[in-house]
Parts: structure tokens; sequence; C-alpha cells
């Protein structure tokens, strides 16, 4: 009896890390309209990826943000590209690297840039 509680109590911490993000379906890649609305998203992506992959800026372009690379587990790297839409506007996609897999949640990552960004357009739709 002893030994399978020890046993249970051991394996416990053998079980895989589930993140509840992981069961929440991927956001699409954001479209904005030309002008404000672009504008204030894009600025907010800056803040948005440095909050979401615990990471800071390191490169910043009118195309692209990009954070330094992930240097230990639970970190990310992140990178958000700006592309020219069909039709008009800009998509504003996002990425994010884990350090190690298992150890970070990217899929949540994913989510809240995408929740933050968003929020910054919402003024302008």
């Amino acid at each position: 009896m002893l030994a399978a509680a020890t046993a249970a109590a051991f394996c416990s911490g053998c079980a895989p890390t589930v993140y509840p993000s992981a069961f929440e379906p991927v956001p699409d890649p954001i479209h904005c309209k030309a002008g404000p609305q672009c504008e204030a998203e894009w600025s907010a992506a800056e803040s948005a990826i440095e909050s979401a992959s615990f990471m800071k800026v390191r490169l910043i372009s009118d195309y692209r943000i990009e954070t330094y690379t992930e240097t230990s587990a639970g970190r990310m790297h992140g990178t958000v590209m700006k592309m020219p839409a069909p039709g008009g506007g800009y998509i504003i996609s996002a990425t994010f690297d884990c350090y190690t897999y298992g150890h970070c949640d990217s899929a949540g990552a994913l989510i809240r840039f995408t929740n933050m960004v968003n929020f910054a357009g919402r003024p302008f739709e």
C-alpha cells in the first residue's frame, strides 16, 4: 500500500502539462483596414508581442516585429508580420516558438496577442 502511494505521488509530476488554451481554437490572422485602425493595431502589436512572449522586442520595422530569441524554458520567440491583404488593408499575423517543447503555451500566446491587437482596433471598426 505504501509503495502504491509513493508511486502515485512520484508519477503525478510525470503527466504532460496541458494548457487550457490548447483546447481553444487558434485565432485567424488580424485583417485591418488601411488608416487609423491599422496604425492602432500595428502600434499595439509591439507591446502585445512582448506581453505574450515574455521577451523584449529586438527588431521593429513597418512590416515586421521580432523579439529576442528565447533563452530558457517557458519563454518564447515571437514574430509579427504585416502584409498587404487582397482587396485592401493589411493582414497582421504572429507566430511564437518555444525554447523547449512542452514548457510554454504558444497557442495561448497567440490568443493573448490577437485579443490585445484586436482590442486596439475596435474604436475604428
